[in-house]
């Protein structure tokens, strides 16, 4: 596990040409429509709901309705940049393992 966390305090969540490079690294343009309805699906079924646990959110938090968002993530380079793409969600730094 010290390996993909030490790649995305070092590597995944940094920028290149505007993007992280974990996005860079892990979607394409061709998967863009999919994905995009996969993210309003699941907007629908989370609803306005009055919280959700985004487990490891990543530098990108999920976008959702929800009034109140607690993000989670265990690289520290991912939270630090989730506060900056998600100002009014309540940030953890830790994994599910041991949530």
């Amino acid at each position: 596990m010290n390996s993909v966390k030490d790649y995305y305090d070092k590597i995944g969540w940094k920028k290149e040409k505007g993007k992280y490079v974990d996005t860079l690294t892990f979607t394409s343009d061709k998967g863009a429509k999919y994905r995009k309805a996969g993210y309003d699906r699941l907007r629908e079924m989370i609803g306005e709901s009055e919280l959700l646990l985004d487990v490891a959110c990543g530098a990108i938090p999920f976008d959702s309705n929800a009034k109140k968002q607690i993000c989670m993530d265990f690289s520290i380079t991912a939270v630090k940049e989730a506060k900056l793409n998600k100002p009014d969600g309540l940030f953890v730094l830790g994994d599910i393992i041991n949530l």
